[in-house]
This record gives structure tokens, sequence and C-alpha cells, in this order.
């Protein structure tokens, strides 16, 4: 089983009951495009989105969902060892990159991830967040982790981290590309390597005794239709080749 905060538990829970949506549960960072791959699809889900750890806590809880959408594989595997997901379901939809941002009015920029350490506020998702896990295991493979660390502050997810550096708050931030992708508050100042990190995957899957399992997996194929694709490069995630039909 998953280890787990109660109280943040039952607060992520609150008043979410199963009703006739199709309950999805899925990681910040797919806020915007989401809702457009089910609309399109003629899909009406009542969607959750938050930091995939506590969205992945509450489905272990037993809060009612349908699909869990990670912003990585570990939470993911973590429901699947525990038997509360469809294994046989399971698909990666997507695929994303990390970047370092500033504020959009920012007149210095850092080029490379040792100069963060003379930044006064860097911004981070939690630790326990896929995108806080990212930007960390990125810091230590560049052996900046140690010097960078009294500068960093974090926020319960990417988009809180965003919104910090956006709004002046920090003075930058790790982010995903697709949340800087199109925010004219902040900019890109360089993007970091990949191979300084795992690879940030967007796992898929049907949660076990789900109310709606013929919805679900509806939702999942409209994913990795031509529309779909379509609309997840829309929103500057990349997809794999064999994503489709």
């Amino acid at each position: 089983m998953l280890r787990r905060t109660a109280a943040a538990v039952l607060l992520g829970g609150c008043g979410r009951g199963r009703g006739d949506a199709l309950q999805v549960l899925e990681a910040a960072g797919l806020t915007d495009v989401l809702p457009r791959i089910a609309a399109d699809a003629g899909l009406t889900p009542s969607f959750h989105f938050d930091a995939s750890s506590r969205l992945a806590q509450q489905i272990d809880a037993g809060v009612p969902a349908d699909v869990f959408i990670s912003a990585d594989a570990p939470w993911m595997d973590a429901l699947e060892g525990g038997g509360r997901i469809d294994p046989a379901s399971r698909v990666v939809i997507a695929r994303n990159r990390l970047v370092v941002i500033v504020p959009a009015t920012a007149t210095r920029r850092p080029t490379a991830l040792a100069e963060l350490a003379a930044v006064p506020r860097l911004a981070l998702a939690g630790a326990q967040v896929p995108a806080g896990r990212y930007a960390d295991a990125a810091l230590q493979a560049a052996g900046v982790a140690a010097s960078v660390a009294p500068h960093v502050v974090r926020g319960q997810d990417v988009r809180t981290a965003l919104a910090w550096v956006r709004q002046g708050e920090a003075h930058a931030g790790i982010v995903y590309a697709t949340d800087a992708f199109g925010d004219d508050g902040v900019a890109i100042a360089f993007a970091i390597d990949p191979a300084l990190h795992p690879a940030i995957v967007y796992p898929a899957a049907v949660v076990r005794d789900a109310a709606h399992p013929a919805a679900a997996a509806a939702l999942l194929a409209a994913c990795r239709s031509e529309a779909g694709v379509a609309a997840l490069r829309d929103a500057g995630f990349e997809v794999d080749d064999h994503a489709g039909p």
C-alpha cells in the first residue's frame, strides 16, 4: 500500500461523490488539454487535477475514480502493485521535458544549472511530486544540488512553482516545458538535458472497480487517437510515434 498522510487524503476526497460522471484523476500539468480531448470525443468527465502523488494516495485510500493519469511511472507502478488499476489498460499517452524559467520581465537569465546557485529564490514542485523529483534528479546529476538547496522554495505542485515565477515571487523555477508553453508571464531560460533525469512520461490506466469502465477506456482511446495526439502536441507534449488509433 502507498504511504500517505491521512489528512491530505481526506481533504483531497472531501465532497467527491461517484455520481453519474466519469471520474478522472489526473496530473495538474494536463489541466488545459485533457478537457479538450474529452470534449472532442463526446465525453463529459468530472476532472480532478492535482499532484500525481496526492491523486495516487487518494485512489489507494478508496476515493471514487475511473481513470488515473500520472506525471510519472512510479506512482502508477505503486497503484498497479497494490491492485488498484487494471494493468491491461495501462498506456503512456505523452512525454515531456524540463525547462528553467524566469519571469518574462527578467533582464538576466541563467544559462546552466550551475548558475541557479546565484538565484535568490528557485521555485520547485514538492519533493514527492513528479516534477519535483525530476528537478531534484537533474540538479543532483549536474552536481549542483547542494549549492542550490539554500535557495529552493517548494510548491504543492508544478503549477504553483510556475505561478510563483510568473508573479515574481521566485526569480527562477524548474517546470515542465508544457507549463511554460504559451504562458506570457514567464520566459524559458534554457532546457534541461533530459539525460540528467528519468524520462518524463504520462502513464494512464483504468482504475480497478471503475464505475464507468467503458467510458474510461473510451477516454484513454481518445488520448491516443489522431485528434488526441494532435491536441497533446499542440499543447507542447511529445507523443510517441506508435500512439494513435
